[in-house]
């Protein structure tokens, strides 16, 4: 718009070659193109793989992971299809289309008691917020003591407040972040009181279900169900999100 309103033609032009240039990745494009080709004439596993290797290049891209988890869906492997649904949601949670997707899996496998989706937070944002009203709050103090207005007073109080409310959303969003998620892909998978194959069940659990994971020993995960149920699982039973 600058170069626009002084009249340098030549550099708009240069821009422009550049931002084209610059734009998109065609062989990507292609890839999603030939996956989306596959999956429409029903070669799933085809497309999955072809999906898988466009996702190489864009590993947040949530319509190649929605994509993949209907692949799967058409399958029968409702343990992946649920893991690359939430996959999806977890980049892009604004998309309803991912959460029904998992609702509607979850619902047709029985699923009462699933983990909750997270809230996908940036403690970032929260931190800038803190900043800005502790910053806003030290400043108002700053003009009472000067003036000597009972208005400043309730207005740094109240700012006080948000702060307190910023920073508990702040460690909210921080324990969110660091959340992780895993999503059972066999059949059917016994939860253990301790990490040993022999150890007595704690209970079973079926595909597409999702779990907490606490911890980890040797071979196995330590979980929390979605009723709560706390246990271990072996490693290989579960794929992890990034929740």
């Amino acid at each position: 718009m600058i170069f626009l309103l002084t009249g340098r033609k030549k550099i708009i032009i240069g821009a422009s070659i550049i931002f084209i240039a610059a734009s998109g990745n065609i062989s990507n494009d292609s890839l999603v193109d030939i996956a989306i080709q596959q999956y429409e004439i029903g070669e799933y596993e085809r497309a999955i793989e072809i999906f898988k290797e466009a996702r190489e290049e864009l590993p947040d891209n949530s319509f190649i992971s929605y994509n993949i988890a209907l692949a799967y869906y058409h399958l029968g492997d409702n343990g992946r299809s649920i893991y690359e649904a939430r996959n999806a949601f977890y980049h892009d949670p604004l998309n309803s289309e991912y959460r029904n997707l998992i609702k509607y899996i979850e619902k047709k496998r029985g699923i009462i008691y699933p983990v909750e989706f997270s809230y996908n937070l940036y403690p970032d944002a929260f931190l800038f917020l803190l900043m800005i009203l502790v910053n806003l709050t030290a400043f108002i103090g700053v003009i009472y003591l000067a003036k000597n207005k009972n208005i400043y007073l309730i207005v740094s109080v109240l700012l006080f407040g948000l702060s307190m409310l910023t920073a508990g959303g702040l460690a909210f969003s921080i324990i969110q972040k660091d959340r992780q998620v895993g999503v059972v892909i066999e059949d059917q998978i016994s939860v253990k009181k301790i990490p040993f194959s022999d150890a007595d069940t704690v209970v079973e659990m079926r595909s597409g279900e999702s779990v907490i994971v606490r911890g980890d020993s040797d071979d196995f995960l330590f979980i929390t169900t979605g009723t709560g149920i706390k246990g271990w699982v072996d490693k290989t039973q579960l794929l992890l999100l990034k929740d």
